[in-house]
């Protein structure tokens, strides 16, 4: 239900006598509007609405990289533990786990007060003797774009860690020692045997993760003092207007990031169709 009405409401404004087809929505979003923005150190002029997609984009492809090098080899050793001891790894999923309980906004500034002006890496460098003045890490922009994505892989950790390792653990020792009775080294049986297996794993993680951290506006919002606007930002921004065409704005720019996850989970699952493996998605 909530589709479909951003579906209407991208296409239908509410007048006095009802509702009426317009696409104002569309030309508020698309108008030739640009702006001076700063990417990985180059100014570049981007269309306003794209830039902010274009930025959204870099923080979820950032962040699926991210947990995606944390969280493979953290949910291999977990598997292996698990088949060699013959036990779950409840203790050390717990321990991934267990952040997810508390808030994220509340995480989100405990990173924040550890990367302040006065927080505890500035009073350690500085008792340790290697700063004699606090570090600005959240006013260069350059600083504050990392610990953006710092913070958002820390975030989405478990959701790339839980669906690789529940289809690591499932993978039968057999085939590893069958591939080593076959002249494989470890890498060569890593590369052909289990990571091959595991992709539906990787697969599922990426959609788990991508997904949100696309949309995803709390973390740069707080971390950048709202100084980075994303896509989320500025459908909040876009629906919360008073202005009924900044509000079908952003219903039309809700439906557009709508059709690229839609086409996005459509590509990552014709991927998975073709990878083998035991288990199965997450998803």
């Amino acid at each position: 239900l909530p589709l479909a009405l951003i579906l209407f409401r991208a296409f239908f404004a509410k007048t006095a006598g009802g509702y009426t087809f317009t696409t104002a929505g569309f030309s508020t979003l698309f108008a030739n509007k640009t702006v001076t923005t700063t990417f990985y150190g180059m100014k570049v002029t981007l269309q306003e609405y794209f830039s902010v997609f274009v930025r959204s984009l870099d923080y979820a492809i950032w962040t699926t990289i991210g947990c995606l090098i944390i969280s493979y080899p953290l949910a291999f050793i977990m598997a292996e533990r698990t088949k060699r001891l013959h036990k779950t790894s409840s203790k050390l999923l717990l321990l991934l786990v267990l952040p997810m309980w508390m808030n994220t906004m509340l995480r989100t500034y405990a990173w924040r007060a550890f990367f302040g002006e006065t927080g505890v890496l500035n009073t350690l460098l500085g008792s340790l003797g290697l700063i004699n003045d606090p570090i600005m890490f959240l006013q260069n922009p350059a600083m504050s774009d990392f610990i953006t994505k710092l913070v958002m892989v820390n975030d989405f950790l478990p959701f790339m860690i839980l669906p690789i390792y529940s289809v690591l653990v499932k993978i039968d020792s057999s085939l590893s020692q069958a591939a080593e009775d076959l002249g494989a080294n470890k890498i060569q049986t890593f590369m052909k045997v289990l990571f091959p297996l595991s992709l539906p794993g990787v697969i599922s993680g990426i959609q788990m993760v991508f997904m949100p951290s696309m949309t995803f506006y709390m973390i740069p919002d707080i971390i950048s003092e709202g100084s980075k606007t994303t896509i989320g930002n500025t459908v909040q921004s876009f629906i919360l207007n008073e202005s009924t065409t900044y509000q079908q704005a952003g219903n039309v720019l809700s439906l557009i990031l709508l059709i690229f996850v839609l086409i996005t989970m459509g590509v990552l699952r014709n991927q998975d169709k073709e990878a083998s493996g035991s288990g199965g998605m997450v998803l």
